[in-house]
């Protein structure tokens, strides 16, 4: 796999952190386990190999997901076309 394609399987699964608000790397094991077919990503294995070089990035989006639970805070935008929801 080259490295346009992780970068873009990475950003799929950007995606379903942030529409599935998921907090830690079970929850994304768990998805990826469930419906990772559905992205592109079937296995563990591949996820792994997907993340490894972009951790700390991954732990942002968690940490945003988990922040906005606290908050109890919805979306300003849609993730699927980028149009701002709210200001």
């Amino acid at each position: 796999m080259d490295e346009a394609q992780k970068k873009e399987l990475f950003n799929a699964l950007t995606r379903v952190i942030i529409q599935n608000k998921l907090e830690n790397i079970f929850d994304l094991s768990d998805y990826v386990l469930s419906k990772g077919e559905e992205i592109g990503v079937p296995t563990l294995e591949l996820m792994n190999d997907i993340i490894a070089s972009k951790t700390g990035l991954l732990r942002l989006y968690f940490d945003g997901a988990y922040q906005r639970r606290k908050r109890n805070e919805t979306p300003k935008y849609d993730s699927e076309t980028g149009e701002i929801l709210s200001k």
